[in-house]
C-alpha cells in the first residue's frame, strides 16, 4: 500500500468521518488501513479498539490495547478502556487489577475509583472497596451507593443506614437501589422496618 502523504490523508480522513457518523464498520476498515501504514501508533491502536468496542470484537478490542500499552505503557486512555473491557469479559480479577494500574496513572479520576470499588466488592474485597470509595470527593448518588454496600458488606449496617438514609429524595432509580443494596447482601442485611429504612439522616 503506498504510504505516501496524500494517502495517508485520506485514510485520515476516512476514519475521521466515520467516526463522524458512528459508522463502526467503516471507520474499522479505515483505521485497520492506517495501521497498515502507520503499525506502531498507539493511538491508532487505542482508537480501533474502542471502535471493536462499539462492534463487539471485545477480544480483539482487547489485543489492541494490549498492543498500544506496550507502545506507550503511560496511555491513561488506553489502560482505563483495557479495564473495562476486561469487565465487559468478565475477567473481573484481571479488571480490578487494570483499574488499579490505571488509577497508578489518574489517581484522582472518580471514575477509576468507583470501577475499582465496585469490582472489589464482586470480588468480596469490602474492606478494600471502602478504602477505594472514601478517596472519591462529593456525594453523587452513584458513589453513595457503593459506599453503603462497602459499609454493609464490612458489618457495619449503621453505617450504611446512615449513608442510604442521606440519599432520600433522590428520584425512583435511587429509592429501588436503596431498597436492593438493604435487602440483599451476605453480609449486613439490614431489617424492613420502613421507619428505618427511609428515616432521615441523623
Amino acid at each position: 500500500m503506498p504510504t505516501d502523504a496524500q494517502t495517508l490523508a485520506a485514510l485520515q480522513s476516512r476514519a475521521q468521518a466515520a467516526l463522524g457518523r458512528a459508522d463502526w464498520p467503516a471507520a474499522e476498515t479505515a483505521l485497520t488501513a492506517l495501521l497498515e501504514a502507520v503499525p506502531r501508533s498507539a493511538s491508532l491502536l487505542y482508537n480501533r479498539g474502542l471502535v471493536r468496542k462499539r462492534l463487539e470484537k471485545r477480544a480483539d478490542a482487547l489485543a489492541d490495547l494490549d498492543a498500544a500499552l506496550e507502545i506507550e505503557p503511560a496511555h491513561a486512555n488506553a489502560r482505563f478502556e483495557r479495564a473495562s473491557t476486561l469487565v465487559d469479559l468478565g475477567q473481573l480479577p484481571a479488571a480490578a487489577d487494570g483499574f488499579a494500574a490505571y488509577l497508578s496513572l489518574a489517581p484522582d479520576d472518580p471514575e477509576g475509583l468507583l470501577n475499582l470499588g465496585r469490582l472489589q466488592l464482586r470480588l468480596g474485597r469490602a474492606e478494600a472497596a471502602r478504602e477505594t470509595l472514601n478517596r472519591i470527593d462529593g456525594t453523587d448518588p452513584a458513589v453513595v451507593l457503593a459506599r453503603a454496600e462497602a459499609l454493609r458488606d464490612c458489618g457495619d449496617v449503621e453505617g450504611c443506614r446512615r449513608l442510604l438514609a442521606g440519599l432520600h429524595g433522590h428520584g425512583p432509580e435511587v429509592e429501588a437501589a436503596r431498597l436492593k443494596l438493604m435487602t440483599q447482601g451476605a453480609a449486613g442485611r439490614i431489617s424492613l422496618d420502613p421507619a428505618q429504612l427511609f428515616a432521615p439522616p441523623r
